[in-house]
């Protein structure tokens, strides 16, 4: 496959088997039907990577497949399945292969996902609940950006508010969430639908539920209230264990709440933690992590639920940095002129209007566009045509083999992200490894990875602050102090902490 999902898949997989892991690849022979895939392929003409064991066998439309699959993972008689999951398209067949892996395994086998955008930037019919089928089949998930661990809490059961652990790390809410997930939480029906709590059912719940104490024993019921709560809901015990339950409830439970153990509470935070937690967000101890039992349905074991978060790792398999006078003789370019990067596939969300627009405002500027346009390219060109950007705007407008990454990098004098949305971003990390400064924009995980004023700067989504971050970058001469700052911040992005974090 091509694209930065499949570049990282593959850099990845080096960094689990530097770390002592045997890694086996299983890929897709179909992974969007034609109607679906606006690009011109999903394939690419590179060799495959040496050293790795890469099985193609998934299909993304063929449930048929999927049993295959699921029964095949499951004789590789592995420890851990680490998915890659970007888009609920995928939800039902990831969900169904994880499921029937699992139940036919011959061991315990833990799931984790690596989630690089659980909600999409552009919104389709069926994204919540391919999402929610997905989720739902993992034991844990590690995101790269703190908003796609907020949103993923939404599709567990129960939506619980995360609980940080013993040691001091753990899951944060922002200041005064926990009262706003009090009174406005989601609850799952049976059905598998969300639905909110009617008014005043908070106080309710506070008065009838059981709520387990961090030394895991639970806190005493009024009398009479323990026949309601067998009929009502599972509770678990200081071991850890569910209670008995009515016959047919299991199944309900396993696709509807999720149940934490004594082990997966926190107790007190140490004195002075606070701070520390929020620097550390999604953060929880390997033991925390993986204190899972997989449930009788196939269905990620509620038991010890956890989001890590790790940023994405600096992109470091698109070799060394070119010569800049080399790199633009190469490329056709013009050698003495302040040249930023737009780099990546084209889509709406990417915000490569709002860069035109600002192209307008900083009228020394030249700007090359790299990747493939995957919807009309007319509107972007009007822009161009309209503010008379043509000498200014240059275009590579096809996909960009892996090769020639380095010498778009190397050209330019700084990298721009324009985006409207964004989780995290692949480019940045392109960028951190030539040593390029950035330009970008206050959404998503984005201003986790930029550093404003030390590695670039981070603005608001619109063409006027845009324009005032590149001018302010050629005009007081800011590359040697930027590049510098880029050197030092992207020392926090390995692939070791990555899989740390993953195992």
């Amino acid at each position: 496959m091509r694209g930065g999902i499949a570049a990282s898949a593959e850099r990845l997989a080096y960094a689990l088997q530097d770390a002592g892991c045997e890694v086996v690849i299983y890929s897709f022979s179909l992974q969007y039907p034609d109607f679906l895939f606006p690009g011109k392929s999903q394939f690419t003409d590179d060799p495959a990577p040496a050293g790795l064991t890469i099985k193609t066998r998934l299909n993304a439309v063929n449930p048929f497949n999927w049993l295959i699959v699921g029964r095949e993972i499951a004789r590789e008689d592995a420890d851990q399945i680490i998915v890659r999951f970007w888009l609920p398209f995928m939800g039902p067949c990831l969900g169904t292969v994880l499921r029937v892996a699992r139940r036919m395994a011959h061991k315990k086998l833990h799931i984790t996902a690596l989630v690089d955008n659980i909600v999409p930037h552009e919104k389709r019919p069926g994204d919540r609940p391919f999402a929610r089928y997905f989720v739902r089949a993992c034991d844990d998930f590690v995101v790269m950006s703190k908003s796609v661990g907020e949103e993923i809490r939404g599709f567990l059961p129960g939506n619980p508010t995360p609980d940080p652990s013993p040691e001091g790390r753990g899951d944060t809410l922002p200041a005064g969430k926990g009262e706003e997930l009090n009174r406005d939480r989601t609850d799952v029906s049976p059905e598998g639908r969300e639905g909110t709590l009617p008014e005043s059912k908070g106080e309710e719940l506070n008065r009838d539920r059981t709520d387990a104490s961090p030394e895991g024993r639970e806190d005493t019921l009024p009398e009479s209230k323990g026949e309601e709560l067998n009929r009502d809901r599972a509770d678990v015990s200081p071991e850890g264990r569910e209670g008995t339950l009515p016959e047919g409830k299991g199944e309900e439970l396993n696709n509807d709440r999720t149940d934490v153990s004594p082990e997966g509470r926190g107790d007190t935070l140490p004195e002075g933690k606070g701070e520390e937690l929020n620097n550390d967000k999604m953060d929880v101890p390997p033991e925390a992590a993986h204190a899972t039992s997989p449930l009788p349905s196939g269905e990620g074991s509620g038991v010890g639920l956890r989001i890590r978060y790790a940023p994405h790792p600096v992109y470091d398999s698109y070799g060394q940095p070119a010569d800049q006078t080399e790199a633009r003789r190469r490329l056709g370019l013009p050698e003495q002129v302040p040249l930023v990067l737009f780099f990546g596939l084209i889509r709406k969300y990417k915000g490569l209007d709002l860069l035109l627009a600002a192209l307008a405002q900083a009228t020394d500027i030249h700007a090359v566009i790299a990747g493939e346009c995957y919807e009309p390219w007319e509107d972007y060109q009007n822009i161009i045509s309209a503010n008379n950007l043509g000498d200014r705007v240059h275009l590579f407008t096809d996909f960009i083999p892996a090769e020639q990454v380095r010498f778009f990098f190397s050209a330019a004098d700084l990298v721009v992200q324009p985006y409207r949305s964004a989780t995290q971003s692949g480019i940045s990390q392109i960028a951190y490894h030539f040593e390029k400064p950035m330009v970008v924009t206050n959404v998503g995980g984005l201003p986790e990875i930029v550093t404003d004023g030390v590695s670039g700067y981070v603005v608001a989504p619109e063409p006027g602050a845009i324009a005032a971050a590149m001018r302010d970058f050629f005009e007081n001469n800011r590359a040697a102090g930027m590049q510098a700052g880029v050197r030092e911040e992207k020392k926090r992005f390995s692939w070791e902490n990555l899989v740390e974090k993953l195992l």
